[in-house]
């Protein structure tokens, strides 16, 4: 048994071992893709992170098969791989949500609509803008409204890129109204007066502009502080303000200042549009040809596509910015219709992946209460054979209990008929010879007989103190009779004292166990007589919470039990008879040390 329990501890410390083991080298790999990461290694990066995504799986570890996701995710899209990227957020934001993690499954979502929304697959990154939006609802007010101001802003530049204005506005004024951060409400702000430029709302777009241009937080935002000042200013060009111009340039040197590309971009757009609507086609062209170069820098097809779009209108000879523009609106139009055409499989994918989750959870859950149901048979049937069992026990006890206590009432049956027939019998034998004996005796005047006589009324008190041992009282005089029984050992010589006795100490106890007390305080008291010496006895009973416990002691010679093996046994029937009412009896003594005995039984 020994050899079975060391095998099967050492082959559960070895598993968790192996299983430690396992789990360090997928961490290792976690902190060699990080390290990868930061030294810009994208290639390397990914390769581990498909490394880890396989071993995770195999190992069936869900923490690693998370961060394999997250990490194929973030270095597909630095390597501008948007589809792969998507794919894997989307199988990140699912795990997330499986493992209860909403708020990470919204960030996932975010990524996957800002990724949609740069390839053009604007109806796409708007459903999943708002699918989005409704898991916020279920977090806690102030991470509902963090994910809602940024969803609510890039559904608004999504609404905006669809032509949709009316939508954009309603979205960006959702978020203004949330929003407490300064710099947020003031970007917001310029959203929304975009979208009255592109309205043809100019005045009102020139009016809400004035006022943000003001604010004192835009010197430590030089970007927004530019992107305010374009706008503003391409809005009063459209109603030739005088210092339109003027402020159109001052906005495209604090772009080249802070090195904003795209800022440059829409500048020189600005620039381009305000110069031809002054009929000043040639500067209008520099423009043109500044925001296509910019656009060529920025590798955006749709930049360059735009900016091409100026530079066909503005020169003499077009033709190969003709052809060019066809081919990049061509390529973009192709790519965008791939873009959905992905997005569209992706998403049928992902969602094919829940359905199959969600069947292998039913069929799971349907196989748990199988499972269940079998147990909870199981646990009745061993119920009903335990308490089957109990029953047998418990009958099989009380039966043994019942015979015992039979045996011991038969036995005191028996010895009362004994002590009866003894009387009856032998006593009125005994007594009719010592009658005859004293006729002889006061005839003959014997001493001999004389001796007779006297033993044979000793042999007639003996059979009488059986008799009357063997008919004790158990009902309400049961004191009384313990009284006489210490009182018949007393005299000149021997002192017996008790404590005083409680009125209903003796109400509930047994009448076979009375009995049995009052053989076994006899029993005492006659060694005592017998052996003891004592001059001195004490018997003291007092009731506990459940239990009698009563105090022989004694000043006699005591006993060694280590040495007189004879004496021990002569307490034998003593302890036998507490034994029988389930009680327990201790001895203390020693020799020249008097005698001690403890008796304890429930009533």
């Amino acid at each position: 048994m020994k050899h079975i329990l060391a095998s099967f501890l050492f082959f559960i410390s070895m598993s968790f071992f192996s299983q430690e083991i396992q789990t360090n080298e997928l961490q290792k790999l976690a902190n060699t893709i990080t390290q990868f990461g930061k030294l810009k290694n994208v290639d390397s990066a990914l390769y581990c992170s498909k490394q880890l995504l396989s071993k995770s799986i195999r190992l069936e570890d869900t923490t690693y098969i998370l961060k394999a996701y997250n990490n194929l995710a973030k270095y597909n899209r630095v390597s501008k791989k948007y589809f792969a990227a998507v794919k894997y957020y989307a199988k990140s934001k699912e795990l997330n949500l499986r493992i209860g993690d909403t708020n990470k499954a919204i960030n996932k979502l975010r990524r996957i609509s800002i990724i949609q929304s740069t390839l053009g697959d604007f109806n796409s990154s708007e459903s999943n803008a708002i699918e989005a939006l409704k898991l916020a609802k279920s977090l806690s007010d102030s991470i509902a409204r963090t994910h809602q101001l940024a969803i609510y802003n890039d559904l608004g530049i999504t609404s905006k890129r669809l032509k949709n204005f009316r939508d954009a506005s309603i979205w960006y004024h959702k978020a203004l109204a949330i929003t407490e951060n300064a710099l947020n409400r003031i970007t917001i702000k310029n959203n929304i007066a975009i979208i009255n430029i592109e309205k043809k709302e100019y005045s009102e777009a020139i009016e809400n502009l004035s006022l943000l241009i003001k604010e004192a937080i835009l010197a430590k935002a030089p970007e927004v502080k530019a992107r305010i000042i374009d706008n503003l200013a391409y809005a009063k060009s459209k109603l030739n303000y005088p210092k339109a111009e003027e402020q159109l340039l001052n906005a495209l040197q604090l772009r080249k200042k802070i090195n904003d590309l795209s800022g440059q971009f829409a500048s020189n757009i600005h620039l381009t549009e305000h110069y031809q609507d002054q009929n000043q086609d040639k500067k209008a062209l520099f423009h043109a040809s500044q925001a296509y170069q910019i656009g060529h820098k920025l590798k955006s097809a749709t930049s360059k596509a735009e900016a091409l779009s100026y530079l066909i209108e503005l020169k003499e000879n077009p033709k190969k910015e003709a052809i060019e523009y066809r081919k990049l609106t061509d390529s973009i139009y192709t790519a965008r219709e791939q873009a959905k055409n992905q997005f569209a499989k992706i998403r049928y994918e992902t969602e094919e992946n829940r359905r199959r989750i969600l069947t292998l959870k039913k069929e799971k859950a349907e196989q748990q209460v199988a499972i269940q149901k079998q147990k909870n048979q199981r646990l009745i049937l061993i119920s009903l054979i335990s308490l089957l069992c109990l029953t047998i026990g418990f009958i099989i006890y009380y039966l043994i209990q019942r015979n015992k206590t039979d045996r011991i009432k038969e036995r005191h049956s028996t010895e009362k008929r004994l002590s009866k027939k003894l009387h009856d019998e032998v006593g009125n034998d005994v007594f009719y010879l010592m009658s005859q004996l004293k006729n002889i005796s006061e005839q003959s005047q014997k001493t001999n007989n004389a001796e007779i006589i006297d033993g044979l009324d000793a042999v007639y008190h003996k059979v009488r103190d059986f008799s009357r041992d063997h008919t004790i009282e158990t009902g309400a005089e049961y004191g009384d009779e313990l009284l006489s029984l210490l009182n018949s050992y007393g005299n000149q010589d021997i002192k017996i004292f008790t404590n005083t006795w409680e009125g209903d100490i003796w109400t509930n106890i047994a009448d076979y166990k009375k009995v049995e007390l009052y053989w076994v305080l006899k029993e005492l008291l006659t060694n005592m007589k017998k052996h003891s010496k004592a001059t001195v006895v004490s018997l003291s009973v007092t009731k506990g919470k459940n239990n009698i416990v009563i105090t022989y002691t004694d000043n006699g010679i005591g006993m060694d039990f280590t040495t007189s093996q004879k004496s021990k046994n002569g307490l034998n029937n003593v302890e036998n008879r507490i034994k029988e009412i389930k009680g327990t009896i201790t001895f203390e003594t020693k020799p020249s040390e008097g005698f001690k005995a403890i008796i304890e039984f429930a009533p």
